[in-house]
C-alpha cells in the first residue's frame, strides 16, 4: 500500500508541476479580487453631510466682496433666508432638573443660542435651556468634577468610552416643558439608530464662557455624540479671559479630515463669528458700524470654507452652511433672518433659491425644515414630532439680489408692526367715544356729526387701507408710507362719503373689503404678505393663507354686506337671497383651501357666522339642538380640509400634518396638545391690554345692542332688521374664532369692529335725520 501510494503521488507530481499549482492559486486570487471590485462597484458610495456653523452672521456678512469662496458657492448651490423659531424662554430662573450642572460666567444672549441650536435638533420649538452649551470629552473634567459622574448623576446610566457628551441635553432628556414639549436630541437619535455615524468638530467658545452648541446637532436625546473633537485645542484664547476666542483652522481642518472619513454626518463649528458679536456686543446698534468688525472673521471662515471643500466630494457630499441665531443688532434692526446655503449633492447646479411646504415662498426656510431636510437626504422617514418639511430648490437668476429686497422690505414692514398697535388702540377710543355721545340726552349738533362721520369712517378704512399700500411696493421711506397710508384713507372716506348716505357707504366698504381679501388669497396673496397686518415672518408665526387678522375681518364683511343690501335691495332682494349663500361657500372654500386661506379657524368660524346669518335672515330661531349642528360643522370643516391636503398633491397644511400626527402613533393625545397651546396663546393674549380691551368692549358693545338696546339703536334695528341679524351673527362667529384659533382674541377683537362701528354710524345718522324731520314738522 505504501508503495502503491507513492506511486500515485509521484504520478500526481508529474501531471501538475509545480508552477502550474502556483497558476493556479494566482488565477483564483484574481477572481476573487474582481468578484469584490464587482461588488464595490455596483455599490453606491455613502453619503454624507457637512453642517457649517457660522453662528451670528446675517446676509450682508455673506456679500462682502473679500470672500471668494463664499460667493463662489453661492452662485453653485441655493441660497435663502432661514426664520429661527424657538420657544419662549421661561420666566423663572428654573433650569428643568438639571441644577446639578455646575456654571460659570454670563453671556448675554446665551438662551437665545441654545433655543435655537436645540429646536433645530429637536424639530420644534424647543425651550431655551441655556445649559445646552456645556459638551465635553467623557475623559474631561468641569468645574472640578469628572464629566462622567456628572452624566451618570443626570441620567442614571454609563457614559460610553469615548466620543463627546452634552450634559445639558444629558439631563433634559425626557421632553422639555416648551408648549411644544420638544425632545431635543430627535435628529441625531434617529440618525444614529439608522446607522448613520455622526460626529461633531470644534466650538464657539467665546470670552464670557465656553459654548459648544454644534453638539446639539448631532447628539441623541442622552447628549452623545460617539465621534469628533470640541476640547480647548479648536481654538486660541481662553473663556473668561479679556482676549477674545479665535478658532484654531489648522487643528479643525486635522480634525475634519479625520472624521470625514468615519462619519457621515459632521457638524463643524466656527467661534470667530460668535466671538465677535459678543466682543462688540457694547456697540451702537447699528449694521453698517459692526460690518468692519464682522470682514476678519468672515475672511477666515471663507478660508476654512475653502480648505473644506478641497477635502469632501460634492459628488458624494451635500454641504450646508447655516446661522442658527442672529446677532443682537439684527433682532434690535428688525433683521432676524439669518442666511443659509446648500451645496453639493443633490443641490441643482447654478444659482438657485431655497423653499420649503413650511413657507411656501422663494428664498425662505424655517429653522425646523432642517431636520427633516437631514433625514430625507439619508433616506430616513422623519420623526412623527417633527413639524417642518424636506428643503426644496428653485433655479433662479440672481437669488442674492432677490434675497437683498426681500430682507429690505421686510425689514421696513416689520419694523412698523407697531401701527397694528396705534390701530387697534384708534378703534378702542373712537368706539368709547362715539358710546359717550350715544349715552348723551341731547342728540349730537349737525358740526359735531359730519366730523364724527368723517372719524367713523377713517378708522373703518384703517384695516383696507393697509392692503392697499402693500401694493405699492416701491414705498420704503417713513414720509412715503405714512402719506400714502394717510391718502388711501383719506379716498377710501371721500368715496364712502360721495355714495349719498350711510347703507350705501357701508355697503360699499363692506363689499371692498370682501372682494380685496378674497381676491388676494386667489392671487397668492401678493398684498397680505407685504402688509404691516400680515405674517411678521420673522416671527414665524405664519407664511402663508389669511392670517386671523383679516380673518376676522372677513368673518363679520361678507355678512354686514349681505343684511344691508337686503334692508336696501327692494326688487333686488330676491336675488340677493339666491346669491349670498354661494358666496359664503366660497369664502369658506377660499379660507379651507390648503393652496389659498389654510386657516382652520377661519374656516369653521366662518362657516358658523354664514350659516347663522342666512338661517337668522330665512327666519329660524336658535334653539339648543343647533349646538351639536355647529359642532357638526367644525367635524365636516376639518374633514374637508383634510380630504383636500390627502388629494391634493404637495397641498399639505398645518391641519394635514395634525391629521399625519395622529393617525400615525400620537393619537388624540395630539388634539389636546394642540387645543391647550390655542388656550395659551390666547391666555397671553389676554394680558395684552390693546387686545383685550378692544375684545371685551366689542362683545360688550353687541351684547348690549342685541339684548338691550338704547331706543335710539333700537329705532335703526326696527328700520334695518337684518343688520340687527348680521351684528348677532358676527358675534357668535367671533366667539367661534376665540375658541377654535390660536389667536382667536385678534380675530375675535377686529371682526366686531366693523359692525359695531357700522351701528355707531346708522344710529347717528338716522338720528339726526329723525331731529331734522321733528324740526321740520
Amino acid at each position: 500500500m505504501t508503495l502503491q501510494s507513492t506511486t500515485t503521488r509521484d504520478r500526481f507530481k508529474h501531471a501538475l508541476p509545480r508552477a502550474a499549482w502556483c497558476v493556479l492559486v494566482a488565477v483564483c486570487f484574481l477572481a476573487v479580487v474582481l468578484c469584490c471590485m464587482a461588488a464595490h462597484a455596483d455599490e453606491a458610495p455613502r453619503r454624507k453631510m457637512i453642517v457649517l456653523l457660522a453662528d451670528h452672521t446675517s446676509l450682508p456678512d455673506w456679500t462682502v466682496p473679500d470672500l471668494p469662496t463664499l460667493q463662489q458657492a453661492m452662485r453653485r448651490g441655493a441660497v435663502g433666508l432661514m426664520v429661527v423659531r424657538m420657544s419662549v424662554a421661561p420666566k423663572d430662573d428654573s433650569d428643568g432638573g438639571v441644577g446639578k450642572i455646575p456654571d460659570t460666567l454670563y453671556m448675554t444672549d446665551v438662551k437665545r443660542r441654545a433655543g435655537a441650536h436645540l429646536s433645530i435638533s429637536a424639530g420644534v420649538p424647543a425651550l431655551q435651556n441655556e445649559k445646552a452649551r456645556l459638551s465635553f470629552h467623557v475623559y474631561e473634567s468641569f468645574s472640578g468634577r469628572s464629566v462622567r459622574r456628572l452624566f451618570r448623576d443626570l441620567t442614571g446610566s454609563t457614559a460610553p468610552r469615548k466620543g463627546i457628551v452634552n450634559l445639558g441635553m444629558a439631563g433634559q432628556r425626557q421632553r422639555d416643558e416648551s408648549n411644544w414639549e420638544a425632545r431635543p436630541g430627535m435628529l441625531g437619535e434617529l440618525l444614529q439608530r439608522n446607522g448613520v455615524r455622526t460626529a461633531v468638530v470644534g466650538n464657539s467658545d467665546c470670552r464670557s464662557r465656553m459654548a459648544r452648541f454644534g453638539a446639539v446637532l448631532a447628539a441623541d436625546r442622552d447628549g452623545v455624540v460617539f465621534n469628533g473633537s470640541v476640547g480647548g485645542d479648536m481654538r486660541y484664547g481662553e473663556p473668561g479671559k479679556r482676549s477674545c476666542c479665535r478658532a484654531n483652522t489648522d487643528r479643525i481642518v486635522e480634525q475634519f479630515r479625520i472624521f470625514y472619513k468615519k462619519a457621515d454626518f459632521i457638524v463643524v463649528e466656527f467661534c470667530d463669528t460668535a466671538c465677535t458679536a459678543q466682543k462688540h456686543i457694547g456697540d451702537e446698534l447699528n449694521t453698517k458700524l459692526f460690518q468692519p468688525y464682522m470682514n476678519t472673521p468672515m475672511q477666515k471662515f471663507d478660508q476654512l470654507l475653502a480648505r473644506i471643500l478641497e477635502i469632501v466630494d460634492l459628488e458624494t457630499t451635500q454641504v450646508v452652511i447655516l446661522s442658527p441665531t442672529p446677532s443682537v443688532r439684527a433682532y434690535a434692526n428688525k433683521r432676524a433672518l439669518t442666511p443659509v446655503l446648500f451645496l453639493g449633492r443633490d443641490v441643482p447646479a447654478g444659482p438657485a433659491l431655497v423653499s420649503s411646504q413650511s413657507t411656501r415662498r422663494a428664498g425662505l426656510v424655517v429653522n425646523l425644515d432642517i431636520a427633516p431636510h437631514i433625514t430625507h437626504y439619508f433616506g430616513l422617514d422623519p420623526a412623527q414630532e417633527f413639524i417642518g418639511s424636506a428643503v426644496i430648490f428653485k433655479p433662479h437668476d440672481q437669488p442674492v439680489v432677490m434675497l437683498r429686497d426681500f430682507e429690505d422690505r421686510d425689514a421696513f414692514i416689520e419694523s412698523h408692526g407697531y401701527l397694528l398697535r396705534r390701530s387697534v388702540m384708534l378703534h378702542t377710543f373712537v368706539i368709547v367715544l362715539c358710546f359717550v355721545l350715544l349715552a348723551r340726552s341731547r342728540p349730537v349738533s349737525v358740526k359735531w356729526l359730519s366730523s364724527l362721520k368723517v372719524l367713523i369712517l377713517f378708522t373703518m378704512s384703517v384695516f383696507l387701507s393697509f392692503l392697499l399700500v402693500a401694493a405699492l411696493g416701491g414705498v420704503r421711506t417713513e414720509v412715503g408710507f405714512f402719506s400714502a397710508l394717510i391718502l388711501v384713507c383719506a379716498a377710501i372716506v371721500v368715496l364712502v362719503l360721495r355714495s349719498g348716505n350711510a347703507v350705501r357707504g357701508l355697503a360699499a366698504l363692506c363689499a371692498a373689503y370682501t372682494v380685496v381679501v378674497v381676491l388676494d388669497q386667489v392671487a397668492g396673496a401678493p398684498l397680505i404678505k407685504h402688509s404691516v397686518m400680515g405674517y411678521f415672518v420673522q416671527r414665524g408665526a405664519r407664511f402663508y393663507g389669511i392670517g386671523n387678522e383679516y380673518a376676522g375681518v372677513l368673518l363679520s364683511a361678507p355678512v354686514f354686506l349681505y343684511g344691508l343690501l337686503l334692508d336696501r335691495g327692494g326688487r333686488k332682494s330676491q336675488i340677493v337671497r339666491k346669491l349670498f349663500p354661494a358666496i359664503f361657500a366660497f369664502i369658506v372654500f377660499v379660507c379651507a383651501s390648503p393652496f389659498w386661506g389654510a386657516n382652520f379657524g377661519a374656516t369653521v368660524s366662518c362657516a358658523v357666522t354664514f350659516l347663522i346669518m342666512v338661517a337668522l335672515v330665512r327666519g329660524w330661531r336658535m334653539r339648543w339642538v343647533h349646538i351639536p349642528l355647529a359642532l357638526c360643522i367644525v367635524a365636516l370643516a376639518l374633514g374637508g380640509m383634510v380630504l383636500m391636503d390627502t388629494l391634493l398633491p404637495l397641498a399639505d397644511s398645518h391641519v394635514g400634518g395634525l391629521v399625519q400626527r395622529v393617525l400615525h402613533g400620537g393619537g388624540a393625545e395630539e388634539i389636546f396638545k394642540i387645543a391647550w397651546r390655542k388656550l395659551a396663546v390666547n391666555l397671553r393674549l389676554m394680558r395684552v391690554p390693546a387686545w383685550s380691551s378692544l375684545f371685551v368692549l366689542n362683545l360688550g358693545l353687541a351684547g348690549m345692542f342685541l339684548f338691550r338696546a338704547p331706543e335710539r339703536i333700537a329705532r335703526v334695528f326696527e328700520e334695518f332688521p337684518n343688520v340687527r341679524r348680521a351684528l348677532a351673527a358676527s358675534a357668535t362667529g367671533s366667539l367661534f374664532a376665540l375658541a377654535v384659533n390660536d389667536s382667536g382674541l385678534i380675530t375675535g377683537a377686529i371682526a366686531l369692529c366693523l359692525p359695531v362701528l357700522a351701528v355707531f354710524l346708522l344710529t347717528f345718522e338716522s338720528g339726526h335725520s329723525h331731529d331734522a324731520s321733528n324740526t321740520s314738522q
